[in-house]
């Protein structure tokens, strides 16, 4: 029973991945009620183990989270205590949104996936899954591409014009957003190229390849520059150098048919709105320098999370622009804009964490690295650390991999890993 209960959560979690975020918090319930249940459960000396290893090596981002909500409740209280005006209950929202975000999601997951390292069906049993929803999700996201299907909204709603760009729809998938899903779609990519290269059976293999060819094919025919470029600055760190010079033919024949498909399917002509004025990516310098300025005017503490939006708006009036998407779209700006030094301070520990975690793994080294890639290179552009759907398939993502790399390890090591410690 408890092997089934087991599989099923995994499982869930897998297909959390390609729908509303919600989901994902409600299998991340299930996970805390079943650790609780279980909590006086007898392990055996190799499944201890693993389960050590599994939190030792992702100690620093435990931490680093901990610091990072602790710093934003500072910053937004002293924001709170600074302010004429402010909205109390706006104020705890943004500081509990912000605390389920980086907190107990990541606690109420890792309490559980420690037994993908301990036990090699279920780290199976989320491949398998993950492969079967991804080829499915990625069969919807053609239709969607070609008809605007929206499921989000009900079986017979489609996107709107907004989303129509260069003869197509831009597709978002369950998620919503075009771009939340491009950049889950580049953590999807890099973290199964990882896995497929350390996959120990055909059948994961073929799971995992299914995540690569699926993630790769929507990230070309998705419309979301951003989303592109991060994915193809970040794949490359998963090989050795040695591998390109290797490979090189190979590698050529691969880019040259990869341009040729995006080419024919009009993939670049979004890069053409870039030279067109007030779409594309120009108007990003105007939010960069609009929350700049926000961030130099409370450099401490930020306007805090009960600030009004007249407060924002102020700046873009005054920058002579009216426009009605007051985000930073830039992760780090947003953060400095909102919560000052001391939310920038947290933001800039949480991410590097990943760098700390990387440099504790053996096997999914590199893959970490992309990771960590895919965080800063996507928060450039996007507020994707305040995005939902990606700190959440960021959480996952980096559990599996941390997972196998316990697994693989005391393979290689016939110890408890003490590399780890």
């Amino acid at each position: 029973m408890l092997k089934k209960v087991n599989i099923i959560l995994v499982m869930l979690s897998a297909l959390a991945m390609f729908t509303p975020v919600f989901s994902g918090y409600v299998v991340g319930i299930w996970m805390l009620m079943a650790t609780l249940i279980l909590r006086k459960e007898i392990l055996s000396p190799p499944s201890l183990a693993a389960k050590r290893d599994f939190y030792q090596i992702l100690r620093p981002i435990s931490i680093s989270a901990l610091i990072f909500w602790g710093l934003l409740i500072i910053a937004g209280v002293w924001a709170a205590l600074d302010s004429e005006a402010v909205d109390l209950k706006a104020a705890r929202h943004g500081l509990v949104h912000f605390g389920v975000k980086y907190v107990v999601l990541w606690f109420g997951y890792s309490c559980f996936m420690w037994r993908l390292a301990a036990t090699k069906y279920l780290l199976k049993a989320f491949a398998y899954s993950y492969g079967a929803a991804s080829s499915v999700h990625g069969i919807y996201c053609m239709a969607q591409r070609q008809y605007g299907i929206d499921w989000n909204h009900g079986f017979y709603s489609s996107l709107g014009e907004g989303r129509f760009a260069y003869g197509v729809y831009r597709i978002s998938g369950l998620v919503g957003h075009p771009l939340t899903l491009g950049f889950c779609l580049a953590l999807s990519l890099v973290s199964c190229l990882t896995l497929y290269r350390l996959a120990d059976s055909k059948w994961e293999k073929n799971a995992w390849l299914s995540g690569i060819i699926c993630s790769a094919l929507l990230l070309a025919l998705s419309g979301s520059r951003g989303p592109q470029l991060t994915a193809l600055l970040a794949c490359p760190i998963l090989f050795p150098f040695k591998s390109f010079r290797t490979h090189w033919k190979k590698i050529a024949i691969s880019l040259t048919i990869a341009i040729l498909f995006c080419w024919f399917n009009g993939v670049f002509s979004r890069y053409l709105e870039l030279a067109t004025a007030n779409i594309g990516g120009d108007m990003r310098l105007v939010h960069w320098s609009v929350h700049w300025r926000v961030f130099v005017d409370h450099m401490f503490h930020g306007l805090g999370p009960g600030a009004s939006r007249d407060s924002i708006s102020s700046y873009y009036l005054a920058a002579g622009v009216n426009d009605t998407i007051t985000l930073a779209h830039n992760s780090y700006l947003q953060f400095a804009a909102d919560y000052g030094l001391l939310g920038l301070l947290g933001a800039l520990v949480w991410t590097f964490s990943w760098a700390r975690v990387a440099r504790n793994t053996l096997v999914v080294k590199r893959g970490l690295w992309a990771l960590f890639a895919v965080i800063v290179l996507s928060s450039i552009t996007q507020n994707t650390l305040q995005d939902s759907e990606f700190v959440f398939a960021l959480t996952l993502w980096t559990l599996v991999l941390v997972a196998k790399d316990c697994v693989l390890s005391v393979s290689a090591c016939k110890t408890p890993c003490p590399q780890h410690v």
